[in-house]
């Protein structure tokens, strides 16, 4: 089953790319990530999508973080 995020690559690029320029700022806030996924899907995510977006991004590069 795919996930949320896994359906919508372009939206989950969109959202770490976010991540990675905010970074040396203080990191994205949580209105970063869902104006990110916003500008590529037309739409806002729910809070639970961008919990498993950021989840699943995590488990990408940390694969022991579950």
């Amino acid at each position: 089953m795919f996930q949320n995020g896994e359906r919508h690559p372009e939206a989950m690029l969109s959202v770490l790319l976010r991540i990675v320029e905010k970074t040396p700022g203080g990191g994205a806030n949580r209105q970063d990530l869902i104006d990110a996924y916003g500008r590529e899907k037309d739409n806002f995510p729910s809070e639970k999508s961008i919990q498993r977006m950021v989840r699943r991004l995590n488990e990408f590069f940390d694969p022991g973080s579950r």
